[in-house]
């Protein structure tokens, strides 16, 4: 049978619509039959918040961090040279691992990724778990380009975060799903 979808009539055995999606390309689809996974939260009926905003989050970690790399200049499929936990777990204060690191400003908890790009430059994805919203944040080293942005320690400096020109912000939000 047949489900009627935000407007469409969806076949669920073909994965897809069986009419047009009436926005045509508008609706950041290629396929004008395709199936939007969750129509509620894929698209901003009102086309205020742009996909990203603490109003309009990701609906994936996945989605964010792709982003996050698009805007880093990293390719998605680009695995990082070296990750590592921040926390505040006072059983590894003082200790030197090599994949945490202790803090204890609840802003700065989640998981770092550090990538070098095509060019060399050393880059960061940042996800924030403890910090409000879940969200994450391209970086680029600090400092003058590109004096050490080849050699920089993420680990022990800070980033200048890069902004989302369609946010106008750093921050990349996803919706967190309660179980």
């Amino acid at each position: 049978g047949l489900y009627y979808n935000r407007f469409r009539y969806y076949n669920p055995e073909t994965g897809l619509y069986i009419s047009q999606d009436p926005i045509k390309l508008a609706g950041n689809n290629p396929n004008f039959y395709a199936y939007v996974h969750d129509s509620n939260s894929e698209v901003d009926p009102f086309g205020l918040d742009p996909l990203g905003s603490k109003n309009n989050p990701f609906t994936s970690l996945k989605q964010a961090m792709n982003k996050a790399k698009d805007l880093a200049g990293i390719p998605r499929s680009q695995q990082p040279d070296r990750q590592w936990k921040i926390g505040d777990d006072i059983n590894k204060k003082g200790i030197n691992i090599v994949n945490y690191q202790y803090d204890t400003n609840f802003g700065s908890h989640g998981r770092m990724y550090e990538f070098t790009d095509a060019n060399g430059h050393k880059k960061i994805i940042a996800v924030h778990t403890n910090d409000g919203q879940l969200h994450v944040h391209a970086g680029n080293p600090k400092g003058e380009y590109p004096h050490g942005w080849d050699s920089y320690d993420f680990k022990t400096n800070r980033y200048a975060k890069i902004d989302d020109p369609n946010l106008k912000d750093h921050h990349l939000f996803v919706k967190v799903k309660c179980k």
